[in-house]
């Protein structure tokens, strides 16, 4: 069997037990649980009274207070981590090859400017003519999909 080489470039973590990757391995190494009351909002209607909830998390290490409003805590937690690796990532490929830089910019843009066009014909038409229930059985997958989207973009710039 081939031998494959595995490069981390860096890692991240939001967790209940920890919101670095230090706090993180400190909590799994103590065996510490990331289970306790639910404080995010009113559990006494409900049977399950515990949960796992990120704790002692600030927003403003990753996002400015007004940035952070343009997205939910799913997004935030799922791209907060990867956030400080953008930076290492994409400096280092643009200085290769700025034509796919320009290349990825354009493509973005066009995505961005496709998105708006169909909030636009939504708006138009109306909202009850669309069907969610697909979007809301694999809404979990979009932060997956940023992230991988996001790296290929990083291999498109031949890094």
């Amino acid at each position: 069997m081939e031998k494959r080489r595995v490069v981390i470039t860096g890692m991240g973590a939001i967790t209940p037990i920890g919101n670095s990757v230090k706090e993180f391995w400190q909590g799994i190494l103590s065996g510490k649980s990331g289970a306790d009351l639910i404080t995010k909002f009113d559990a006494s209607q409900h049977t399950t009274k515990f949960a796992c909830e990120v704790k002692n998390f600030n927003i403003e290490d990753y996002f400015d207070r007004k940035e952070a409003r343009k997205y939910d805590l799913f997004t935030i937690f799922a791209l907060g981590p990867c956030e400080v690796l953008i930076p290492n990532l994409m400096y280092p490929a643009a200085e290769k090859n700025y034509m796919g830089v320009a290349m990825v910019a354009g493509v973005f843009s066009v995505a961005t400017i496709a998105t708006m066009i169909a909030i636009v014909l939504l708006l138009s038409f109306g909202i009850k003519n669309l069907r969610l229930g697909f979007l809301e059985k694999y809404m979990h997958v979009l932060a997956g999909a940023t992230i991988f989207l996001s790296g290929c973009a990083i291999v498109f710039l031949d890094w």
